[in-house]
This record gives structure tokens, sequence and C-alpha cells, in this order.
């Protein structure tokens, strides 16, 4: 039985790295086409999400491939060959597959969108479009920052009360764990723990990705997720 993204085969994902180059819209978006079309991506293809750390779901179709969809943090496309395209440094992309409904999407969850609860929204989105049982969908997170690694404020902390275990109080601050709590909603809205699997890398611990934590650049260094269904 399949209980991993990967195991599908007319699903192509990936998250690019520094060997890549930045993927960030004003600035790397020469080094954005370059990579997918090696993926197998062609530029009508893709859908480019305009991220705003926010909650804005987007559902598009080969008539948006080219563009670039503003103020929208998750896509969901029903069609093949549409690529779904977005960026992350330490925050999680999220990409979900329907194994009947043969939906893809994917979301860019960041401290920020998991105190609005993404996934939910997210789910709420695909429900609509998919008519899907839960059981169905398969998730693959990207490599993220690890709670090691990542400080928040006693007021940031505040948003993630209703996930208490993924607040660790340390000597150096409070530590959130950005995968528990987007483990912890995604069990809630129905997504099969089985069904989940973490790129384990740890952005600022792996020196081949980028990490705005780790880094603190002055211009924007960014790695791109994928994510198409072919016929």
């Amino acid at each position: 039985m399949m209980s991993r993204l990967s195991d599908v085969p007319s699903i192509s994902h990936g998250f690019s790295g520094v060997a890549d180059g930045t993927m960030v819209l004003n600035g790397g978006f020469a080094n954005r086409k370059k990579y997918l079309a090696v993926h197998g991506l062609q530029p009508n293809q893709i859908v480019h999400a305009g991220l705003c750390h926010g909650t804005n779901i987007a559902v598009v179709t080969t008539s948006e491939g080219g563009k670039i969809i503003p103020e929208t943090d998750g896509l969901i496309t029903t069609e093949a060959n549409v690529g779904l395209a977005m960026t992350a440094a330490d925050c999680l992309l999220i990409s979900v597959y329907d194994s009947e409904q043969k939906a893809v999407g994917m979301f860019h969850a960041g401290r920020r969108g998991l105190a609005s609860e993404i996934v939910t929204r997210f789910f709420d989105v695909w429900k609509n479009v998919c008519l899907c049982n839960m059981h169905d969908c398969y998730v693959s997170i990207s490599p993220s920052i690890c709670v090691d690694h990542y400080t928040i404020s006693d007021s940031d902390a505040q948003a993630f009360m209703k996930w208490p275990d993924a607040c660790q109080k340390r000597d150096d601050g409070i530590h959130l764990d950005l995968r528990s709590v987007a483990q912890q909603q995604l069990l809630s809205v129905g997504v099969s723990n089985d069904n989940i699997t973490f790129d384990q890398r740890c952005t600022f611990e792996e020196r081949t990705l980028f990490s705005y934590r780790r880094d603190h650049p002055i211009t924007s260094q960014l790695q791109v997720g994928y994510l198409m269904r072919r016929e």
C-alpha cells in the first residue's frame, strides 16, 4: 500500500538548494525557470504563488500557467500538467495529493500561517474542490528549520497555546516546533499519520539549503518547491 507521495509515478515534486541559486520572484526568477525546466516543468505550465504569510488559497487551472497569483499562500489544481511553485527558507512547504480524485496542492506554512491555522483553511478549500476522503490524501513536507534553532517571543508563543507541546521553554528562550504544529493540524483535519512524510533536513543546520535565521541575508535567499501531476 502506498504511504509516500514519492511512491506515485505520476507525481513530480522537489525542493531546490543553495547550488541552484536564490528563487525569489524579483531577482531570482531566471534561476527558478532554469531549475524547474531541468525537472521537466516548462514556464507555461507553472503557477507561482506570490506569498503573503497569510491563509489565502487559490484553485488554479491551465489558464493560470505562467502566472504569479499574488497574496496567496496555497495553490490547488485538479488538472494534470499544471505545476505549482512557491518559495521557502525556514518555513514548511506542504505538498498534498489525493490518490482517488488526482488533485494536487501545495501551501506555505510558517509561524504566522500555522498560528492562523492555514492547514485547516487549505483543507476547507480542498474538500470543496475534491469532495475527497481524507484517508486518500498523501502529504509530503519540505525541509524546514528544526525546533533546536527556532526561538520566538513570549507574545508569539501565545498564538500556539492550542498546541502546548510545540513550545519548549529552554535557557535561551522559547523554542517553537513548526513541524509538530503542522503535524497536529494535519491530523486534526483527518489526514492519516501514516500518510505524512517529513524531509528531516534542518535548513539552519544544512549548509546546502538557505536559512533566514542562520544567514540573515540583506536580500532574500529562498528555495523553491514544486509539485505537478503528469498525465
